[in-house]
């Protein structure tokens, strides 16, 4: 056993030699050497025996090893960046590279890490390792054989999204390929997120900050962005009630026809529960927001409501044979296209008219009405300006006719000056003619 003790001391030993020797520190350890008159392999280990016992029982043996994984590595980081060989430097690199990464997963498994014994001790100990040179360095081999199959394997998923961050931090938000209903809050692709019918990813950009900088613009000038995001709410809900329809022929052709007087009972529990439904999913918000009186007062009301619904199913069931009451009566939810059963209970109701995908579809339809107002304000607006500018003269028209009533001058001019010269021309030829007789 002490023979193996000291096989193991001699190989710490010769690993120490390098840095006791040859390394940063050499003329510290001389004058160690010199002052204590013992070796410096066994200065060296007596302060490792020391360091190794006050992290397992010390105090703020965190701060000690920590000080011990940065101190060293920080200066020979130091010391590699200004010599001229390159190789010292990714060597450095790596270490902190993989000693960051530990870091992370050591914040991560906080609790777990700190509740282990001996754990200090252990984390010193993988540090020297992380610390040591070569191939067979702590750091060298769990950078090649975790950190970079890991890096490289998501590389290009991260550089597409740092691409597109760049992007769109240059991008304004009225370039075409920027998705104009969601600068109005009213793309069904991001209200329907997560639902039945979630449509999936938009094909063009949704960016926050290109909203907030449209929202800033919109309020000095008119962008005319409603009329883009009207088209397309206008083909969405309009392919909705197209389903909703279809779905209404569907059960027609299902479900057993019933007479109109027991139609219109069916519809009048379907209604009933339709108001049950949404008072009490607004009663749970308004409890949930703290206004306590208000979802009471709701309550009350559903409360209400749920007596009606019973006593309309009664008189539903006495008016129906008993094997056809029992079968499930539904009907399309006129707002999201769902399936409505007369056997729900009110659970199922509210969770269905508090659920995401109709409230969605109700905040959709408003907004295309809310959009169609809007657009229709727009047009008179535009329409009123296109007649002042009609009806108006033009600036510049006084000017005009002040330099054509000018050149009119010059004109009338110019011929009244040609006819009185071509009278004296025409006068001295006369003189010459009688001038000539009398000779």
């Amino acid at each position: 056993m002490a023979a193996q003790v000291q096989t193991y001391v001699r190989k710490v030993e010769d690993a120490l030699k390098g840095y006791l020797y040859d390394g940063p520190l050499t003329p510290l350890w001389s004058l160690v050497e010199q002052k204590t008159n013992l070796k410096r392999e066994r200065v060296a280990l007596g302060l490792l025996g020391f360091v190794a016992i006050y992290l397992v029982l010390g105090w703020a043996n965190d701060f000690i090893c920590n000080f011990i994984g940065f101190i060293y590595p920080a200066y020979a980081s130091v010391l590699a960046v200004e010599s001229t060989p390159t190789h010292d430097d990714t060597e450095w690199l790596i270490y902190w590279i993989v000693y960051a990464s530990f870091g992370f997963v050591e914040y991560i498994g906080y609790v777990f890490f700190h509740s282990l014994p001996f754990y200090w001790f252990g984390k010193c100990v993988l540090l020297l390792w992380l610390m040591a040179p070569g191939e067979r360095g702590g750091s060298h081999i769990l950078y090649h054989r975790f950190v970079r199959p890991f890096v490289l394997k998501h590389q290009s998923v991260v550089d597409k999204h740092i691409q597109d961050g760049s992007t769109k931090s240059s991008m304004s938000f009225e370039d075409r390929r920027v998705c104009r209903p969601f600068l109005l809050n009213c793309c069904p692709h991001e209200i329907l997120s997560g639902t039945r019918v979630d449509l999936g990813e938009c094909t063009k950009i949704h960016e926050y900050a290109l909203r907030a900088d449209y929202e800033r613009a919109a309020t000095t000038r008119n962008l005319y962005y409603e009329m883009d995001a009207l088209d397309m709410l206008s083909k969405f809900v309009a392919e909705c009630d197209r389903k909703t329809e279809h779905a209404k022929r569907k059960l027609q052709e299902t479900q057993e026809e019933l007479g109109e007087e027991a139609a219109r009972k069916m519809n009048t529990i379907h209604e009933l529960g339709e108001q049950i439904g949404t008072k009490l999913a607004k009663a749970e918000e308004l409890g949930a927001q703290g206004l306590v009186d208000e979802s009471m007062k709701l309550l009350e009301e559903v409360e209400a409501l749920r007596k009606a619904k019973l006593e309309a199913e009664q008189e539903f069931r006495s008016t129906m044979p008993a094997s056809t009451y029992q079968q499930q009566k539904l009907r399309v939810c006129e707002v999201c296209s769902a399936y409505l059963g007369i056997h729900d209970n009110d659970r199922r109701l509210a969770d269905h008219f508090g659920g995401k995908l109709h409230l969605g579809f109700i905040q959709i339809r408003e907004k295309l009405d809310d959009l169609k107002k809007r657009v229709n304000e727009l047009n008179e607006k535009r329409e009123l300006e296109r007649k002042s500018r009609r009806n108006s003269p033009p600036p510049a028209s006084s000017s005009r006719n002040d330099r054509r009533g000018d050149d009119k001058d010059k004109k009338d001019y110019r011929p009244a000056h040609r006819s009185r010269s071509r009278s004296k021309k025409a006068s001295s030829r006369d003189r010459d003619r009688r001038g000539s007789r009398s000779r």
